[in-house]
C-alpha cells in the first residue's frame, strides 16, 4: 500500500488501507498534491492517484492494459512505459489528453500477426474461481482443438497479464494455445485471494491449474493428448508438483523449481 511517514519519523499514515489491491512504483505529483502508482488488478495494471488525505485512491484513464514504470512530466501529466498482449513496451503521455504513444522502438510489431489473447475463467475442486491468460496461434481455426501449453507465472505473488510476453508468443507462433493461469496465491484479487495458499504450498494452486486445463479441454479448445506445462522458480516448483499429481503432461520444463 502507499503511506505517508514524516522524515523525523513516526507512525506510518497509511493512505490507501480501502484498496484491496497492490500499488506499485509510488511516486509524488509533481504539485504534491497527490501521490501517484500503479495498482496490480486481475491481469491489468494501469494508473491513480492517491489523495494524500487518505480518503481514496482514483483511477486514471489510460488505454494501455499494463504499465510497468511511471514519472511526472513538467508538461503535467506522466510518463509510462507500457505493453498490450500485441504491443511491445512502449513509453506513452498520459495527461488529460488522453493516452498518446510517444516512441516507436518496436515498430516492427506492426508487422506481426501475433497471438489472439482472452481473459478465461474456471472453477477448482473446491469452487473457487480461478481467472488466467489464453493464447491462441494467429488464424487458427475457432472450432479446432490445438496443442496446449500451460505456463506458469513465479512468485507466487504476481500475476499473469495482458501485457507483452515474447516467449508465449513464440510458442502460439508455432500452433500451440498458450494457457497463463492466476492461481490461488496470484496477485490481482485481493489479500485473501494471495494468502490462500500460506502455509499451504502446491496444494490450491495445483488443483486451480488443474480445473483451468479440464476446463481448457472440456471447452473443445486444448486437445488433452498433447498438453505441455513449465514455469520458472514458483512456477518451476508447481511444474514438479503438477507432474508428480498427474502424467498427463507429455512434457515438461520446471526451471528452478527446487
Amino acid at each position: 500500500t502507499v503511506a505517508l511517514v514524516a522524515a523525523s519519523g513516526g507512525e506510518p499514515k497509511l493512505l490507501a488501507a480501502g484498496l484491496d489491491r497492490p500499488i506499485t512504483s509510488s511516486r509524488w505529483a509533481r504539485d504534491g498534491r497527490s501521490i501517484a502508482g500503479l495498482v496490480v488488478d486481475d491481469m491489468r495494471q494501469y494508473p491513480v492517484r492517491v489523495r494524500l488525505d487518505g480518503s481514496g485512491v482514483d483511477r486514471v484513464p489510460c488505454d494501455v492494459p499494463v504499465l510497468d514504470a511511471l514519472t511526472s512530466r513538467a508538461q503535467g501529466g506522466w510518463a509510462v512505459i507500457g505493453s498490450s498482449t500485441t504491443r511491445p513496451a512502449e513509453v506513452y503521455a498520459v495527461d488529460a489528453r488522453g493516452t498518446r504513444q510517444l516512441t516507436h522502438h518496436n515498430a516492427w510489431a506492426d508487422s506481426v500477426a501475433f497471438a489472439t489473447s482472452s481473459a478465461v475463467s474456471s472453477r477448482s475442486d473446491d469452487g473457487a474461481e480461478v481467472h488466467g491468460v489464453l493464447r491462441r496461434p494467429a488464424g487458427a481455426d475457432a472450432h479446432a482443438r490445438l496443442p496446449l501449453v500451460v505456463r506458469i507465472h513465479g512468485g507466487p505473488s504476481g500475476q499473469s497479464a495482458f501485457s507483452f510476453d515474447f516467449e508465449r508468443e513464440l510458442l502460439a507462433a508455432q500452433g500451440w494455445a498458450v494457457l497463463a493461469p492466476n492461481y490461488r496465491g496470484s496477485s490481482g484479487r485481493g489479500r485473501a485471494f494471495t494468502l490462500a495458499i500460506f502455509d499451504d504450498y502446491a496444494n490450491k494452486e495445483v488443483r486451480d491449474i488443474h480445473g483451468m486445463v479440464d476446463h481448457r479441454v472440456s471447452t473443445g479448445v486444448a486437445d488433452s493428448t498433447r498438453l505441455g506445462v513449465g514455469g520458472w522458480s514458483y512456477g518451476g516448483l508447481l511444474t514438479d508438483a503438477l507432474i508428480v499429481a498427474d502424467t498427463r503432461f507429455k512434457a515438461a520444463t520446471s526451471g528452478a523449481g527446487v
